[in-house]
C-alpha cells in the first residue's frame, strides 16, 4: 500500500468541522510545539486571527474520545433500530425471538468503545477510559469543564452518524487532500 492509499485508509472524524478548521488543524499538527497551548487553543487562536471568530464547540478531530463517542452512537443507534424492528414485526403478527433486543446502557456502550478504540491492558486506565467516555457521550465531561454549555450531546453524536451529509464530507475531504499535496511539495509542514 502507497502512502497516499495509507492516507485514504485512516480514520477520520472530522464530521461536521468546517473546511477552514480542518486546515488549519492540519496545518497545527504539521507543526512541532513545545508551547503550552493545546490543539484547540491554537486552533482559536488561528481562526480569531484569520476569521475573527473562534472555532466551533465540540470535540477536535482525530480525538481518540470523540471516535468512541461515535462509536457508542452507531452502537446506540444500531439498537434502537433492532428494538423498533421487533416491534414491527410483532405488531405484524411475524415471529419473532421472545424477549426483545437489549437496548446497551451507556456504560456498556462506553466499553464497548473503549475496547475499539484504546483496547487498554491495565484495569486502572480502562476503567478511566471508559468513566471519560461516558462523560463525554453524556456532556457531563465538558460541564465540568467549563460549565454547562447548552449542547445535547449525545444528541449531537448520533446525529453525525446518521444525518451527516456524507458526500460534501468526502468532497471537502477530497480537497483538503489537494490542498495537503500542494502544500508537502512546497515544503510546509503538513498533517491530515
Amino acid at each position: 500500500m502507497t502512502e497516499r492509499e495509507a492516507e485514504d485508509h485512516e480514520p477520520y472524524t472530522g464530521i461536521g468541522r468546517p473546511p477552514l478548521e480542518l486546515l488549519l488543524l492540519a496545518l497545527i499538527d504539521g507543526h512541532d510545539y513545545e508551547g503550552e497551548k493545546n490543539r484547540g487553543q491554537r486552533l482559536n487562536q488561528a481562526m480569531l486571527a484569520i476569521a475573527g471568530v473562534k472555532a466551533a464547540p465540540g470535540p477536535l478531530p482525530n480525538d481518540p474520545y470523540e471516535r468512541g463517542c461515535l462509536i457508542m452512537a452507531q452502537a446506540e443507534h444500531q439498537d434502537g433500530a433492532a428494538s423498533f424492528d421487533y416491534q414491527w414485526l410483532k405488531r405484524q403478527g411475524k415471529e419473532v425471538p421472545a424477549a426483545p433486543p437489549r437496548k446497551r446502557s451507556v456504560l456498556d456502550l462506553a466499553k464497548l468503545a473503549e475496547q475499539q478504540v484504546f483496547g487498554s491492558q491495565n484495569p486502572q486506565t480502562e476503567h478511566a477510559n471508559i468513566q471519560r467516555l461516558r462523560e463525554t457521550y453524556t456532556g457531563t465531561y465538558q460541564k465540568k469543564l467549563k460549565g454547562r454549555d447548552g449542547v445535547d450531546h449525545r444528541a449531537t453524536y448520533r446525529y453525525q452518524v446518521t444525518e451527516q451529509d456524507l458526500v460534501v464530507e468526502s468532497l471537502e475531504r477530497q480537497s483538503l487532500k489537494t490542498i495537503a499535496h500542494e502544500l508537502k511539495t512546497m515544503g510546509v509542514p503538513f498533517k491530515l
